[in-house]
């Protein structure tokens, strides 16, 4: 198996943890659609996978995973998971985040 379907294979084994975790937490799993509109239940949900904004390039920005809590997250947290097993460019990747964050905070 090359290196990058064994980086992918446990990329997804990873995203499956955070939902299972956050299903345990009593998330409930919308679509990247309607996650927006859906914050109006005021219950805590989450979604995958969904566009919040554009990256350094000007291309949709996509999370791994985005979460809303009336109470904790009215705001909404993202969660990028990234995995890494060999060395390479991680330092890349999470300049990449940082700096895709800040120009959606100051357009």
């Amino acid at each position: 198996m090359s290196s990058g379907a064994r980086a992918n294979r446990t990329g997804i084994r990873q995203e499956d943890y955070i939902r299972d975790w956050l299903n345990d937490l009593e998330y409930i799993e919308v679509s990247q659609g309607n996650f927006f509109n859906l914050r109006c239940l005021q219950q805590p949900i989450y979604a995958s996978q969904c566009t919040v904004g554009k990256n350094i390039y000007g291309k949709n920005r996509r999370v791994d995973f985005i979460l809303y809590h009336p109470q904790r997250w009215r705001d909404c947290l993202v969660i990028q998971s990234k995995w890494q097993a060999s060395s390479g460019s991680v330092e890349e990747k999470l300049a990449f985040e940082v700096l895709s964050i800040e120009i959606n905070e100051h357009p």
